[in-house]
């Protein structure tokens, strides 16, 4: 099950995701992402607590990051990046994509997407 809580801070929307990201728990998050791309620069995604991600998962970080950086907004990864979401990003491609900044901070691996592209 998908669990997301949002939270306006600095300018930005903070979305926090919990559980698994597949396809049929997606829809009302990607509901809510459409209504806050409306007014903010900034969407912060943490992840940290995600459990499970499919390909569907990626493409929704994916697809929210190209519609934002064609608005002329950032979004950001923050938080230790789960495996399965690594795991996921290797099998498709894009831990290589062009489009993504991967970094290490330490052990823990983390996910920035943003307009450097």
């Amino acid at each position: 099950m998908l669990n997301f809580s949002v939270k306006k801070k600095k300018g930005a929307h903070n979305v926090h995701i919990r559980g698994s990201m597949y396809l049929q728990h997606l829809p009302a998050l990607l509901k809510r992402l459409r209504k806050l791309c409306d007014g903010i620069n900034n969407i912060v995604f943490n992840i940290s607590d995600v459990t499970e991600v499919d390909l569907s998962g990626l493409q929704l970080l994916s697809s929210a990051q190209r519609t934002l950086r064609e608005q002329g907004k950032t979004m950001i990864i923050e938080g230790k990046c789960p495996e399965a979401l690594i795991n996921v990003m290797e099998s498709t491609g894009y831990i290589n994509s062009p489009i993504y900044n991967i970094q290490s901070k330490g052990d823990n691996e983390h996910a920035k997407k943003n307009n450097d592209s």
